[in-house]
């Protein structure tokens, strides 16, 4: 997965009946994040063909992987180029992967 095209989208948080939740020291509506990343569809074949998920479910698992990461990276996500026998590879450039194999883009 990689990890250079992440965006926030920001919401009002809502009660079961719809009405905003008001943050009891400021008054205001409370607010959340949606966390969306840029993602390749089975089948596509180019970066201009990415599309936004939603990973905010996974949010503290991929701030996990990529404190390890970088970790043993000396600070850094390593920048990882699709294998040479993957149907994409010259569509793709290297790119910072969270989820890789021996420093190889784990696509299966």
């Amino acid at each position: 997965m990689p990890i250079a095209s992440n965006r926030r989208a920001p919401y009002v948080v809502k009660d079961e009946a719809g009405d905003p939740v008001i943050n009891p020291a400021t008054g205001r509506p409370r607010y959340s994040v949606i966390l969306l990343q840029r993602l390749l569809p089975k089948g596509r074949r180019h970066d201009s063909e990415r599309n936004l998920f939603n990973v905010s479910a996974a949010a503290p698992l991929l701030h996990e992987i990529t404190d390890g990461l970088r970790a043993r990276h000396s600070g850094e996500i390593p920048r990882v180029p699709p294998r040479r026998s993957h149907l994409k590879v010259d569509d793709l450039k290297p790119e910072r992967y969270l989820l890789q194999w021996n420093q190889m883009v784990v696509d299966r």
